[in-house]
């Protein structure tokens, strides 16, 4: 009994010491039942055997971090100015009602996490969900090449995880991987990147389908790195036949959201989408993409098998190479994307790629401004090819380009051609040379062509220069005069997005074409609910609502002229609103015979103040349109102070006895004042 007693008590012994080595010694993640908390983390002067739990009792290290399981609603604050070497990887994972959130607090910089990892991100999560990532700058620099990311958040046979926000970091210096091949997983190193994985994946033994829901990558620089700006991999793309080793069948992440980011000077590609449903890719930056291609091939922003996805208000530039070197493409398994509102420049491979192999249709490319991409021998402002590339619309696009082709079938010898790629109501300038577009699969109607033989089976081409008002900055020098022939020369896009370039609604009359509705505001400023005319006794019936914004002079002579007598008396123009908007400037266009018949005075009255004079700066008259002694001039007069009416009368004194007519354009409301 006795050596019974002692065996039992050993056992229990044995039993207290394995529950202990298990349960005590081996684990490193710490739970308290609570959540909701916030803990500080301070370089400098932290601790990590204090609580964390305020500024004073704050932890010093990442270790100490990691070594946290977190609750939904938890919060870690890094200390501004600190630095932190090797990676912050903190585990748990938040909940619908409670994201774990990791930000800064103090003055000063942003807390800097130092990777230097040997491989790896120096922000990591794995199989973790509801994370909000703020206000970090982060670098993984090493001497030698690797697989390394900045941040890199990571899905493993998890099934659907959700809710991982990156806001306002800045990523920088990241040392990846630049000689690699595939589209794949061998792209996943850079800035950030979002990976969906499978534990064994070339067998796919215990795969589980796996996908994002509900990402937004927003406000982050960045820049300097190896390989990719910004990044999203998935093992499960497999369709269409498309050969992708070591992958799955489709399953794609949705809610996924790239915006207002800034990413300059990267190895590779700038922001690519794979494996997504309706992906919003918006207000990017992306420059110098490409810099470093060592014979590989990347582009600005593109997607590769995702549908329904969104690329606008985009700014793409200096992508370099031409391989591919373009601000954007229409890669392989893409249907029903488009890319719309985007101002693209100097990319050397050009402005586009339509490429499969396998299947790219029901694309849209709509209201972008291109100019000077294909900037470089060997290019072309579109490349295409593929015979399964097919319905492909561009239309209400403005292309700029010099001494380059503007469309080139890439497999034309072999016969591997895209198809029923359709151009409509385009601006098409060449300002270098001369070109006979290709027409190898393509449609050409209602376009502009300037510099370039109009296709013949264009049977509504406009020719001729577009007349842009090559004043002002960047885009706004493409906007186009109010006499320019591509007013109203376009056809109706049915499904048209509604809006141009500039948020103008559409149309205003016929469609106009290029990437501007011209005399349309946008939507935010109020359109006038009541404007008359008197001029010299006689009231013109004729002047409507509308010609407040757009003038075209064959308008001004048959509408007003005829109903503008000759001489030298008074002529006032009353415009009323709905409501009071505060107002910055008038643009006025005079139709006279000769610019001495110019009213003597303008004066501007709003009964806001008692019919008291406004101050205003005029400026030099600018000729516009001069033909057979009638000539059009255009006048802005600037208010001094920005008035806040619901009315203005325009009052206007001639002494020639001229004939002379006056249309009002371009009343500008302050951006941001409605």
């Amino acid at each position: 009994d006795m050596i019974m007693k002692i065996r039992r008590l050993n056992y229990v012994v044995l039993l207290f010491a394995l529950f202990t080595f298990l349960f005590c010694g081996k684990m490193t993640v710490k739970a308290e039942d609570r959540s909701g908390l916030t803990y500080y983390v301070d370089a400098e002067k932290g601790n990590d055997n204090e609580s964390g739990r305020s500024p004073e009792e704050a932890w010093k290290t990442l270790e100490k971090v990691n070594s946290m399981l977190f609750q939904p609603g938890d919060t870690i604050l890094f200390k501004a100015e600190g630095t932190w070497e090797g990676q912050l990887w903190p585990k748990g994972s938040g909940n619908e009602e409670n994201s774990i959130i990791i930000d800064r607090y103090g003055e000063g910089k942003d807390p800097y996490i130092k990777g230097n990892m040997d491989q790896g991100a120096a922000v990591y999560l794995y199989n973790q969900q509801y994370w909000e990532i703020n206000h970090l700058e982060i670098t993984n620099n090493a001497t030698v090449k690797g697989d390394r990311q900045g941040i890199c958040f990571e899905n493993q046979d998890a099934g659907i995880l959700k809710h991982i926000y990156v806001k306002n970091c800045n990523i920088h210096d990241v040392t990846g991987v630049e000689i690699t091949t595939g589209v794949g997983s061998s792209k996943c190193n850079g800035g950030i990147v979002g990976k969906i994985t499978t534990q064994n994946p070339s067998t796919g033994e215990g795969a589980v389908k796996s996908k994002w829901e509900d990402i937004i990558i927003d406000g982050n620089s960045v820049k300097d790195l190896g390989r990719e700006g910004i990044y999203f991999y998935s093992y499960w793309s497999i369709r269409w036949g498309l050969e992708e080793p070591n992958a799955g069948e489709y399953y794609p992440s949705t809610q996924v959201i790239v915006s207002n980011n800034k990413v300059e000077n990267v190895d590779g590609d700038g922001i690519v989408i794979t494996c997504c449903d309706g992906a919003l890719v918006e207000h990017n930056y992306v420059r110098g993409a490409n810099s470093r291609p060592n014979g590989k091939y990347h582009a600005g922003v593109w997607m590769w098998s995702s549908d329904n996805c969104v690329f606008r208000y985009n700014e793409v530039c200096e992508t370099k190479t031409t391989l591919d070197g373009m601000a954007f493409d229409f890669d392989n398994c893409t249907t029903g994307n488009i890319y719309e509102y985007n101002y693209s420049h100097d990319n050397e491979g050009g402005f586009i790629l339509l490429c499969s192999s396998n299947r790219s249709s029901d694309n849209i490319v709509r209201y972008n401004l291109s100019v000077n991409d294909g900037c470089v021998a060997n290019s072309q402002v579109i490349m295409m090819y593929g015979t399964n590339t097919y319905d492909v619309s561009f239309y209400n696009n403005t292309f700029i380009y010099g001494n380059t082709p503007f469309v080139r079938q890439a497999h034309q010898s072999s016969g591997d051609n895209a198809s029923n790629i359709s151009f409509k109501n385009n601006i098409i300038f060449k300002t270098e040379g001369n070109e006979n577009l290709e027409t190898i699969g393509c449609t050409y109607d209602y376009n502009n062509y300037c510099g370039v033989q109009a296709v013949t089976m264009d049977k509504h081409a406009i020719i001729g220069n577009p007349m842009f008002m090559a004043e002002g900055e960047g885009v706004e020098k493409y906007k186009i005069r109010d006499v320019s022939p591509c007013i109203d020369a376009g056809v109706v896009i049915e499904d048209n997005g509604e809006y141009d370039y500039w948020g103008n609604i559409l149309y205003n009359g016929q469609p106009d074409v290029g990437f501007e509705e011209h005399g349309c505001k946008a939507e935010n400023i109020a359109s006038i609910a009541e404007i008359s005319a008197n001029f010299y006794g006689d009231e013109v019936k004729r002047l409507k609502d509308g010609v407040y914004n757009t003038v075209n002079p064959s308008e001004l002579w048959t509408t007003w002229e005829e109903n503008i007598p000759l001489g030298g008396n008074t002529g006032v123009i009353t415009l009323k609103w709905q409501e009071k908007h505060p107002i910055r400037e008038i643009t006025m266009y005079h139709y006279t015979d000769t610019i001495s018949a110019f009213p003597e005075s303008v004066l501007f009255y709003s009964k806001e103040d008692n019919e008291k004079l406004i101050e205003y700066v005029s400026n030099e008259p600018e000729e516009v349109y001069s033909e057979d002694g009638k000539n059009l001039y255009a006048v802005t007069y600037e208010f001094t102070n920005d008035l806040n009416t619901d009315n203005i009368k325009i009052v206007l004194q001639t002494t020639e006895n001229e004939r002379h007519s006056v249309g009002l354009s371009e009343i500008i409301i302050p951006e941001g004042r409605l």
